[in-house]
C-alpha cells in the first residue's frame, strides 16, 4: 500500500503496545505490505500467521525485494529493523491507516454487516448519498468504486493494507461518503483494524459461514466487533432480528448512539406506515419516528427482503 509520503516506523508504531523493537526505528518506511509478491523498496512487511502459510516463511523474500521493516510475532535476526507484537493482524489495520494518513478520518464511513442484504444496502446508501449531493464510494462483494468509476478489490472486504489505499485513493479523489460492506471474516482477521465508521449497521444472522466460525454463536461475536466505541460512532441496527436487539443492547451500554429500523417492530425509530409490491418494484411509505416524518418512495427492488434492506439503507443515511 503506497503512503501520501514517508513515514518513519517509530511514528507509524506511537502507541501500539506491547511491543519489542530490534534495530533502530528511525528508518522510512513507504508502504505496509501482507503479501510478499508486493513489496517494494522501503516497504514494511507484515509477518501474518495463516492456516496454510506462514508470513515469517516469506520474510526473507520480502528483505531481498527491499523491506526495511518487519512486523513479526518472534525474532527472525533478517538484518532490517523488527517490530515484534503479539498479534501482527491486529497492528496491520491502524499502521497502514496512519501510513495513508488515517483516511476514514476523512471520509464518512458507513458500514454494513449481517448475513443477508449488505450488497443491496451499500449500494442503496450510496445512491442515497450521490442524490443528496455527496460524491459517493462503494467498497463490497462486486468490487469497489470511487464516484462512477469502478475498481477491482478481490475480497468482499479488502485486505486491511489495500483497504486503507483505497479510502486514501477515494479522499484523494474528493469522495465524502463511502458505503463498506464488512464481513464476519474481515472482522475476525482484524482487516478494518484502523477504520473510523460514522455509523454502522447490522441487518440480520443466519446460519452461514459456520464451517469458518464453527458457531452460531462465534459468527455474531465476529459481526459484534464492529460495534464497539473505538470502532463505530452510530449503531444502526434491525429489531426484527434477535441478534439486532442484542446489538442494540450492548452498543447503548458502551454508550454507542443506537438508531433501529424494523420492518414489523413498531418500536423502531425508522419503519414503514405502508408497502405496496408490485411486479416491478415496491411503493414505502417511510416513517422516521424520532423526526416525525414520513416519505414516500418507490423501492426498484422487489420482496420483502428488500424492505429490510431500504430501511437499513434509510436508517443508516439519517444516523
Amino acid at each position: 500500500m503506497e503512503g501520501p509520503a514517508p513515514v518513519l516506523l517509530l511514528d507509524l508504531l506511537d502507541g501500539i503496545t506491547p511491543l519489542r523493537l530490534e534495530g533502530d526505528p528511525a528508518v522510512d518506511v513507504r508502504s505496509v505490505e501482507s503479501d510478499s509478491r508486493r513489496v517494494q523498496p522501503g516497504a514494511c512487511f507484515a509477518c501474518i500467521p495463516g492456516l496454510h502459510t506462514d508470513g515469517h516463511a516469506h520474510a526473507p523474500a520480502a528483505v531481498a525485494s527491499g523491506a526495511v521493516a518487519l512486523l513479526v510475532e518472534r525474532p527472525l535476526g533478517l538484518g532490517v529493523v523488527e517490530a515484534r507484537v503479539p498479534d501482527v493482524r491486529s497492528v496491520l489495520g491502524p499502521v497502514a491507516a496512519r501510513l495513508a494518513g488515517d483516511p476514514s478520518l476523512s471520509v464518512r464511513c458507513l458500514g454494513v454487516t449481517g448475513t443477508n442484504g449488505k450488497t443491496t444496502t451499500t449500494y442503496l446508501l450510496q445512491s442515497i448519498a450521490a442524490a443528496a449531493g455527496e460524491r459517493a464510494g462503494l467498497i463490497g462483494t462486486t468490487g469497489a468504486r470511487i464516484g462512477d468509476r469502478p475498481v477491482e478489490t478481490g475480497f468482499t472486504t479488502p485486505e486491511a493494507p489495500e483497504l486503507q489505499a483505497l479510502l486514501a485513493s477515494m479522499r484523494d479523489a474528493g469522495v465524502t461518503v463511502v458505503a463498506i460492506e464488512v464481513s464476519s471474516h474481515a472482522l475476525a482477521q482484524h482487516r478494518v483494524d484502523g477504520t473510523r465508521f460514522a455509523a454502522a449497521c447490522f441487518t440480520n444472522l443466519s446460519h452461514d459461514h459456520l464451517d469458518y466460525h464453527g458457531t452460531l454463536d462465534a459468527y455474531f461475536e465476529a459481526k459484534a466487533r464492529l460495534f464497539v466505541p473505538e470502532r463505530c460512532e452510530v449503531a444502526v441496527t434491525n429489531l426484527d432480528d434477535p441478534h439486532g436487539r442484542e446489538i442494540a443492547r450492548r452498543a447503548a451500554a458502551s454508550g454507542i448512539p443506537v438508531v433501529t429500523y424494523a420492518r414489523d417492530d413498531v418500536a423502531a425509530d425508522v419503519g414503514v406506515a405502508d408497502v405496496r409490491y408490485g411486479v416491478t418494484g415496491t411503493d414505502l411509505l417511510v416513517v422516521d419516528r424520532r423526526a416525525g416524518e414520513e416519505v414516500a418512495t418507490t423501492l426498484p427492488l422487489v420482496g420483502p427482503v428488500n424492505v429490510w434492506n431500504a430501511l437499513a439503507a434509510a436508517a443508516t443515511a439519517r444516523a
